[in-house]
């Protein structure tokens, strides 16, 4: 095990999943959102929108800077 990360693979992959899960769907109902991304490249910046289709909720709006 390393000394610096007490955690194991394992837990990390488990936190990883858990992590993707949270941002895959939608905070009220569960459902898979809909993730849309929209490229400005004029002043380098990604938009993404994640939407519920089961709720009609826009559940994340984020823009994203590409570098």
């Amino acid at each position: 095990m390393d000394e610096k990360n007490p955690q194991t693979g394992r837990q990390l992959s488990e936190q990883h999943t858990a992590f993707v899960e949270r941002q895959n769907h939608c905070p009220l109902c569960g459902d898979q959102l809909d993730i849309r991304v929209e490229s400005y490249l004029e002043d380098f910046t990604l938009r993404e929108e994640a939407h519920c289709l089961n709720c009609d909720v826009l559940a994340r709006v984020k823009d994203h800077k590409m570098h």
